[in-house]
């Protein structure tokens, strides 16, 4: 089913995707000091209530007007959602950060227990940085960093095995990107790593090791996941450009749809669950051949989209089921 809602810019249209899409992954995207948002799904048992509710004590879930752990709450959601918005146009031309972010999410949604392997990696890594600087204070010896190096070379396997599954499934695509847009540029996804993929948690306890010195001298950690990062490259037979700084504005924004819907495919394929695609604002910047490509790329789900207007080509190539909120 294809739904398109109407309002005014500024008037509240992406707030209304952003309740679908916490509704559907069981958390707050943004941070108040409380909110509350509840919701019907239709699922294969029925029509079943969610809500969800946070305050300064906490987030707090409930399913057919039951109190559950968070756990439950997902388990029993038969749903999940992908999101698209005017902000993620940006994440081509952001600090790595938000590209190793954007990869995480993925992963917190599709994996149970990839959110515990990420905050033990996260602790781990403030443990040894508080570590470090008492070695430079001389409050602690060198030696000290044994047990956090072993540790940290351990849950980096782990949390690094997560990014590549994900990856390798993303550039099984290359040829499916390609030739859905009949580009004339070849576009690659890259991963970035300072450490070989190879024997992770050796070569990471290893480098720890040989660069000691150097972390204890800067009181910090220098080695990933959490310094990593990924690029879409354009080929030429003499070099690699990047796309951010080759490809126009409207050119990545197809590139990061195409990612948006590996995406979905992923999600679908790891969780077993129904995928409701939201698009904020989807047609500002592409013209009819480009939003029409698009909108058959996720044609088998469930599509929210945002707009000013209903577009005319739009409306006469598709079926949508009109929200006008103009006129509420």
């Amino acid at each position: 089913m294809r739904n398109i809602i109407l309002w005014a810019n500024g008037s509240g249209k992406t707030h209304v995707l952003e309740a679908i899409h916490d509704l559907c992954n069981g958390r707050f995207q943004s941070i108040h000091e409380t909110q509350c948002i509840e919701g019907w799904l239709e699922t294969s048992v029925g029509v079943c209530k969610y809500r969800m509710f946070t305050d300064t004590n906490g987030t707090s879930y409930f399913y057919q007007d039951k109190k559950v752990p968070r756990k439950k709450y997902i388990e029993s959601l038969s749903f999940r959602s992908v999101s698209f918005s005017p902000i993620d146009m940006n994440l081509l031309y952001l600090s790595p950060s938000h590209r190793r972010d954007f990869l995480d999410d993925i992963l917190d949604r599709a994996y149970d227990q990839f959110s515990s392997v990420r905050s033990k990696y996260n602790r781990l890594l403030k443990q040894r940085n508080a570590l470090l600087k008492k070695i430079s204070q001389q409050e602690a010896w060198s030696d000290d960093l044994d047990y956090w190096d072993h540790e940290i070379a351990q849950t980096a396997d782990i949390y690094i095995q997560y990014r590549l599954h994900l990856i390798e499934f993303l550039q099984k695509w290359r040829e499916d990107l390609n030739q859905f847009f009949h580009w004339k540029h070849d576009i690659s996804l890259c991963y970035i790593s300072k450490i070989p993929t190879q024997d992770v948690a050796q070569s990471v306890q290893q480098y720890l090791l040989e660069n000691r010195q150097r972390d204890i001298l800067l009181g910090h950690t220098y080695v990933w996941p959490h310094l990593d990062d990924f690029w879409f490259f354009i080929s030429y037979w003499w070099d690699k450009i990047l796309s951010s700084e080759h490809l126009s504005r409207w050119e990545n924004k197809i590139l990061l749809l195409f990612l948006k819907y590996f995406e979905v495919v992923f999600l679908e394929r790891i969780t077993k669950k129904w995928i409701i695609v939201l698009l904020d604002d989807l047609f500002s910047e592409l013209d009819a051949e480009y939003s029409n490509r698009v909108l058959q790329m996720f044609s088998k789900y469930q599509i929210f989209i945002t707009a000013q207007f209903f577009l005319e080509h739009i409306r006469e190539s598709w079926d949508f089921s009109c929200i006008n909120l103009n006129s509420q």
